[in-house]
């Protein structure tokens, strides 16, 4: 249980950095 719990905090950090990046990569971009 704990180990599946450690993975969706994973998960969760990785879309969230990947969703980061889109910003700044958007930002960027328009600047």
């Amino acid at each position: 249980m704990q180990n599946s719990f450690d993975e969706k905090i994973l998960d969760e950090a990785n879309d969230w950095i990947k969703a980061n990046q889109k910003v700044v990569i958007a930002t960027v971009i328009q600047t």
